[in-house]
């Protein structure tokens, strides 16, 4: 299982950390004293489990279950209190928390955690066996089973690019599905059609999408910078932006006036499309 721990105390990181790691199939992915540095990391990088104390900055523990939460990111999630009141408690279990335990007691933790593990396995031996036995009996099925992980894969890219929780996301990813389904590119589309909607929503929608675009740009830039020689990044800036929209981008951050490029739905959404073809030849 894939942990992250999140505490202002970094003695009591380590001594979380140190539970966990009694069991060799644990591993500690990210550490951090930060609200937003956790929900920044958990964008990126797949987790588990969350380990994570109430008491945070710059914003509370309950706020980073809130924004994860609004953000799609659904780890389990044990968190720590000194004093969970009521409120709290039905606050922190209606926005995904699995636990909620008032002393933070490592030995707890790790048995908590093995409960929670051992629950997460069993769900996955079902799916497991849940799409054998659907692709043995049905082609339509096994159809379906790829769309899903088409799908599932578009949705992990877009949060990887940090817009899960941008107003145009849900347009983007109701848009990829019916491109997924149809095995159809964006300039075939019938939106009009197949969302329901008139042109002058579809014009609304379109901002909406632009102005998410534009912050996967920008936060794509910034990965760039920080990591020039990645693979995976150079891909994503081609294919779903334009390298050049990315490169003006870096230079803009980097304090050099160079105009910036247009934003292509079509690119972008072709670009998803493509994508999303990875997991079937995976």
């Amino acid at each position: 299982m894939k942990f992250y721990i999140t505490n202002k105390n970094l003695d009591k990181i380590s001594l979380i950390r140190e539970a966990l790691e009694r069991s060799f199939e644990n591993v500690v992915v990210g550490e951090s004293t930060d609200a937003q540095r956790t929900f920044d990391d958990l964008r990126q990088i797949k987790v588990d489990i969350l380990i994570v104390d109430y008491d945070l900055s710059p914003f509370d523990g309950l706020e980073l279950l809130k924004k994860l939460k609004d953000a799609n990111i659904t780890p389990r999630i044990i968190m720590s209190a000194n004093t969970p009141k009521a409120p709290l408690l039905e606050a922190a279990y209606k926005n995904g928390c699995d636990f909620l335990i008032q002393q933070l007691n490592p030995l707890e933790i790790y048995h908590i955690s093995k409960i929670i593990s051992t629950q997460l396995k069993l769900l996955s031996n079902m799916r497991v066996i849940n799409e054998l036995s659907d692709n043995l009996s049905n082609p339509y099925d096994q159809q379906q089973t790829t769309h899903r992980k088409q799908t599932d894969h578009v949705a992990d890219t877009l949060r990887f690019l940090g817009i899960a929780s941008e107003k145009g996301y849900d347009s983007i990813v109701k848009i990829n599905n019916i491109m997924v389904d149809k095995d159809q590119t964006f300039d075939q589309l019938n939106l009009e059609k197949d969302l329901e909607i008139d042109a002058n929503e579809k014009k609304n929608m379109y901002q909406r999408i632009r102005r998410t675009i534009y912050v996967g740009i920008t936060n794509l830039a910034t990965m760039c910078i920080d990591y020039p020689d990645n693979e995976m990044l150079l891909d994503y800036a081609n294919n779903l932006f334009g390298y050049q929209n990315i490169h003006a981008e870096i230079q803009h951050q980097n304090g050099i006036e160079i105009e910036r490029g247009q934003i292509s739905l079509q690119h972008f959404f072709d670009g998803l499309l493509q994508e999303s073809y990875r997991v079937t030849h995976s």
